[in-house]
């Protein structure tokens, strides 16, 4: 009968033990698909031209991380350093069991 609880007492504790290792896997992946789209963000900008102006400053991407569709927001915003040179950032945020979480690139580009 002893032995019976103590299987089940380590049973349940390897049960949950998956449950958290399934989470931080989720909040990877999550993670990694919010900087894929924050690098894919900062790329297209660096190849427009300096003059042009961002006409779409906040987005909705919704993106699949498994089998789970989750939108991102992001926000693209582009800033003047010098006459010839200028700065882009692109912040990308997410939200996973009520809490927000962002990733920020930054990129200069000039002529």
């Amino acid at each position: 009968m002893t032995a019976v609880l103590i299987l089940t007492v380590g049973l349940l504790g390897l049960l949950q033990a998956v449950n958290v290792a399934m989470e931080h896997n989720l909040k990877n992946r999550l993670r990694d698909t919010g900087v894929m789209i924050g690098e894919q963000q900062i790329n297209s900008l660096v190849k427009m031209p300096i003059d042009t102006a961002i006409t779409n400053r906040y987005t909705t991407v919704t993106a699949v991380s498994g089998a789970i569709q989750k939108p991102y927001r992001v926000e693209r915003t582009k800033e003047d350093i010098t006459s010839d040179s200028v700065r882009y950032r692109v912040n990308v945020q997410w939200t996973f069991k009520n809490r927000t979480t962002n990733h920020e690139v930054i990129a200069v580009n000039s002529r």
